[in-house]
């Protein structure tokens, strides 16, 4: 049996990585590129996963290519993987299935591989590989492959729509009895011999699949004695549904808790990777130790609040760099010392100019992309060579292609997708020739995975057209264990009416912005929550409110930093007194108290006054602030007849 062992470590471990995501999630970005070349924190996904291969021990890589694989050969060629990877070319494959029975003609695949599509994103070192040469037994030639799961629960950020996994494990061996991934109402049929002969098995909702895959030679002779094998999942819930062929291929599982492991499958995990990478949980995948595909690593400067600068960074003074920023190498930010531009939670890529008065928050700019001053950039995807002339506002959940120019003051509707290419369907819109509009089929089953800012949640095509435009927002049970935390933060350490001394507020800044990493939050939702927490602490006197907003004003004022936060933080404390209608009236003596604090802006006053919602308490709030509302106009025209 060690003789056995010895012969299995010495042979080299090979792997098969899938360059094709037989889907179209990336659409108009991918009509220029191939998927795995799209950068990440600018760099090519595909050298993510060649990394995570090679730091594993692989030595023998498959590249399969279809799409733009002149692109992808092109890459590999030029990089410090050239001599290890192999690239194999096909047009005519359709779907994973095809792709593998390709590849088992070739013969090319003779030992244990590991299979994984080329936009994986991981810092595990591959440790199931020797678990699953130890599982199989001396002399068994029946097919094993042992999968990676990741222990994430239901509310994780990483876990999009696809990721409802449901597991059924042997849980002496970690061997998989039943996978459903189907989300079907909570409705899990298990077949009878996954109990047979066993003492308990374990029942598993906690579980996300990585994608990565050791496996025995003889898996790839499954999909070609199987044409009906389209995917991996149909492989394993075709393996388990029939008790003959569940004794004839072991599929074993292995979970991964500490380390991070991830695939960029869809626009919603691609931004969710690129926050975890950018806030260090996947270290050392990190900017400022991460080399490029020649092997050279590029002079990163990383400072507080997760600020990254690449080499040749231009800064003008009037900038702001709020927090989990990357700012690509020769990219110049403002220009004008009177106009402040703002960049927060984005990613921007090389060779970039970014104009002044621009506001850029959680936006992902590839390189070679200019912005015009005045613009507005938010939770949207600009790809390279992208031109906005100046004043332009980018609607919350648009994807840009490549090339697009955007003329000056134009407004892009939310979860609008722009290219150059004109779309198949002949309801495409084309803006003066520059780009088209490329609309989004709401009977597509595969809609909830294009679009670009959802929560995790799946989300039914059949919804109204109103929610449509609502901004993303945190997974319920993270944003409530967040919202907690905060509220224990004030009321153990803030006293109504008494100033927050220098050295408290630091305090206080490090504790909440260490909740918002720990639980993946956007700034809108620390907002939010702070004004939860305040309102949370109102008790029966007629000055409270007005009170809590003098004492935590110089703390809400680091967070509410932009218009569009301190309206954030409005629209959190009318949410508070739904449950506290009493304390309405009070509710103008305390956002004038913010206001004279600097806390709010004039017109983050009057935007919030006039947005119109749902809110039961709106109509009493709107008459409550009528004579704040009165003061603000009536002071702003004043201020002009002066000018």
């Amino acid at each position: 049996k060690k003789d056995m062992a010895k012969k299995h470590e010495e042979e080299p471990l090979q792997a098969i990585v899938l360059a094709d995501s037989f889907n179209q999630r990336f659409v108009p970005l991918t009509a220029h590129e191939p998927r795995t070349l799209l950068p990440l924190l600018n760099r090519p996904l595909l050298d993510y996963t060649l990394e995570f291969l090679t730091a594993a021990g692989v030595q023998d890589i498959v590249i399969f290519c279809c799409a733009h694989a002149s692109k992808i050969q092109a890459h590999v060629a030029q990089s410090k993987w050239a001599k290890i990877v192999k690239p194999i070319v096909s047009q005519k494959c359709m779907s994973v299935g095809e792709a593998l029975r390709e590849i088992d003609q070739t013969g090319h695949i003779r030992h244990n591989f590991v299979l994984v599509t080329g936009d994986i994103v991981s810092n595990y070192k591959m440790g199931m590989v020797q678990d699953h040469i130890k599982r199989r037994p001396k002399g068994d030639k029946s097919p094993t492959m042992t999968m990676l799961l990741k222990c994430a629960r239901p509310s994780h950020p990483v876990r999009s729509a696809e990721d409802n996994l449901v597991a059924c494990l042997e849980k002496e061996t970690g061997r998989l009895l039943s996978f459903d991934n189907s989300g079907g109402g909570g409705v899990i049929k298990l077949p009878t011999s996954a109990f047979r002969g066993r003492a308990s098995v374990q029942m598993r909702a906690d579980l996300i699949n990585c994608h990565v895959y050791v496996c025995d030679p003889q898996v790839l002779m499954l999909f070609t004695d199987n044409f009906d094998y389209q995917s991996i999942e149909d492989l394993i819930v075709g393996t388990l549904a029939s008790a003959d062929e569940v004794e004839q291929f072991k599929i074993y599982t292995h979970v991964l808790t500490a380390e991070y492991a991830a695939r960029v499958s869809n626009l919603y995990s691609y931004q969710a990777i690129s926050k975890d990478l950018v806030n260090r949980w996947a270290y050392p995948l990190v900017p400022d130790t991460m080399s490029g595909s020649d092997g050279r690593t590029l002079t990163t400067r990383y400072t507080h609040n997760h600020v990254y600068l690449e080499e040749g960074v231009v800064l003008s003074r009037a900038c702001t760099i709020v927090q989990n920023v990357l700012i690509g190498a020769r990219t110049r930010v403002g220009r004008d010392a009177a106009r402040c531009t703002s960049i927060d939670c984005s990613v921007i890529g090389r060779d970039c100019t970014i104009g002044a008065g621009v506001v850029l928050r959680n936006a992902y700019v590839w390189r070679d992309t200019i912005i015009g001053d005045d613009c507005i950039v938010e939770n949207s995807l600009l790809a390279s060579g992208v031109r906005l002339g100046p004043r332009v506002t980018v609607g919350a959940g648009s994807v840009i292609g490549h090339g697009v120019f955007v003329p000056e003051d134009t407004v892009i509707p939310p979860s609008s997708r722009l290219a150059l290419e004109r779309p198949a369907v002949s309801s495409a819109q084309n803006v003066d020739g520059k780009f088209y509009f490329w609309p989004l089929d709401k009977k597509d089953p595969d809609l909830k995975f294009k679009l670009w800012d959802r929560p995790v949640a799946v989300v039914d095509a059949e919804e109204s057209s109103d929610s449509e435009d609502e901004a993303v927002t945190a997974p319920r049970d993270d944003f409530k264990e967040h919202l907690e935390e905060i509220k224990d933060l004030v009321a153990e350490r803030v006293v109504a009416g008494k100033p927050i001394d220098s050295h408290l507020k630091e305090s206080l800044i490090i504790e909440i912005n260490g909740s918002k990493h720990a639980h993946h939050m956007m700034l809108e939702d620390t907002v939010r929550a702070l004004a939860l927490a305040m309102v949370s602490r109102i008790d029966q006197s007629k000055d409270a409110l007005r009170k809590l907003a003098t004492t935590l004003g110089p703390l809400i004022a680091n967070f509410a930093t932009t218009r569009e936060s301190q309206v954030d933080l409005l629209e959190g404390i009318e949410e508070g007194l739904v449950k506290r209608a009493d304390a309405v009236p009070t509710l103008p003596a305390a956002v004038h108290a913010l206001y004279e604090n600097d806390v709010l802006e004039e017109e983050a006053i009057l935007a919030w006054v006039k947005k119109t919602d749902t809110s039961p308490i709106k109509p009493a709030v709107c008459k409550a602030m009528e004579q704040v509302v009165n003061w603000l106009l009536t002071a702003e025209e004043e201020s002009d007849d002066s000018d």
